[in-house]
């Protein structure tokens, strides 16, 4: 049977999820927590990353040596640049490094770190109602309306979160199929900071109803 592992920054972002899981173990593996069991019937964990590309980089290796899934999915709250309405829910199809910076070398700005498994996306589409589009992701959080339009621009970018292209490139290197899906929870403006503290607890509760809604469709 297939074995889906999922990685969440936060534990605030995966308390729901885990409540309707059944979890027959808790591993800590290379620092991070990975909790293995089942949801629906089929197996599933959960590795709590941390926050930041480096976090879920090592939050993919860790899912891989403790579980060793035949797909990976990244799931979490992120800012909509503008572009997209708080709540919508972005499947990351193309995935960038907005805060990787070699323009000094005469390099564009930006990383391209690579497209997500175009099966795993529709399919996760189809379960969360989510849109397809592009992820910016950069080791800062977002607050800054002339920061977030420069985003959205150069890397035409329907969100902006802290994880998904360093576990991108993790599951890249390990050959584990990947994708994401981004809950918009704020604008990443002047006002992201309160409007992030007054969703997460809302789209906590949506990660998990998606993720049993996937985990149900699932053959």
């Amino acid at each position: 049977m297939r074995k889906t592992g999922f990685l969440i920054a936060m534990p605030r972002e995966c308390a729901p999820l885990l409540e309707k899981a059944e979890i027959s173990a808790v591993k800590r593996v290379m620092g991070k927590q990975v909790h293995i069991g089942t949801l629906c019937g089929k197996p599933f964990a959960v590795c709590v990353c941390g926050i930041g590309k480096v976090a879920a980089a090592t939050g993919v290796f860790a899912l891989a040596k403790a579980f060793k899934p035949d797909a990976i999915i990244n799931a979490g709250v992120a800012g909509g640049l503008g572009v997209t309405p708080r709540g919508a829910a972005v499947i990351a199809r193309k995935v960038w490094q907005h805060d990787f910076d070699t323009t000094a070398a005469g390099d564009e700005p930006g990383l391209f770190s690579g497209e997500c498994d175009e099966r795993l996306s529709e399919r996760l589409a189809a379960a969360t109602q989510g849109i397809a589009g592009t992820v910016a992701t950069g080791d800062v959080f977002v607050a800054d309306k002339v920061r977030a339009n420069r985003i959205a621009e150069l890397f035409g970018a329907s969100a902006c979160d802290m994880e998904c292209a360093g576990a991108l490139e993790a599951a890249n290197a390990l050959e584990i199929p990947f994708a994401a899906v981004k809950y918009v929870s704020d604008g990443a403006d002047a006002g992201a900071g309160e409007d992030y503290g007054d969703a997460l607890a809302p789209l906590a509760d949506r990660i998990a109803r998606d993720t049993e809604r996937y985990f149900s469709s699932e053959e």
